[in-house]
């Protein structure tokens, strides 16, 4: 027998076969978590497992174009909302100038029992006859004993430039830990 393909480990909505492995990144007091070569023709999705800052903070992601990655920042192209399940309030960004990221969950502490797990997917990346890329997020983590945050939401980008990559930091501080996976699958 040869090597078995590595199986994802969640299925879900939207258009294609199988999820693809594609890398992997460890974060160990990292500033940031990137991944690049998104090509248009695929969906993609980033699994996070394990994720805690250096100290209570955001989680918060760009996109960027181009093979040496220039990240969307200080435009009016990043809107989402995440509904945080709770009873905080959403965080809710609108198209507006000056936006530099996507906050995808927030209050975020260190050293947690069960740290920030989760994954976000991405459509419409590198579309040359647009220039919108949209995605889900379902993120949680603990918040203490017994309590549990979780993110659900969905963000977008528009821009005229080709979506190629995405990076991930924490409004303060450093990725202390965490495990992030890319997966990919063909569109049909």
């Amino acid at each position: 027998g040869g090597a078995r393909a590595k199986k994802c480990p969640r299925r879900g909505i939207g258009a294609g076969g199988e999820w693809a492995y594609v890398s992997k990144a460890t974060a160990s007091s990292s500033a940031s978590v990137s991944f690049t070569g998104m090509e248009f023709g695929y969906d993609y999705k980033v699994v996070i497992t394990g994720m805690s800052p250096a100290s209570t903070s955001n989680l918060r992601m760009q996109l960027g174009s181009g093979s040496t990655p220039t990240y969307r920042s200080g435009y009016n192209g990043y809107a989402g909302q995440t509904i945080p399940h709770t009873g905080a309030v959403s965080l809710t960004q609108a198209y507006s100038a000056g936006t530099t990221h996507i906050i995808l969950a927030s209050g975020i502490a260190a050293s947690v029992e069960d740290p920030l797990s989760g994954e976000i997917r991405f459509f419409n990346i590198n579309n040359p006859s647009t220039s919108f890329t949209h995605g889900i997020v379902d993120l949680e983590f603990s918040t203490g004993a017994l309590a549990i945050a979780r993110f659900v939401g969905s963000f977008a980008c528009s821009d005229a430039k080709s979506i190629t990559a995405v990076q991930f930091t924490m409004s303060t501080g450093n990725i202390a830990t965490g495990s992030f996976e890319l997966w990919r699958r063909a569109k049909n």
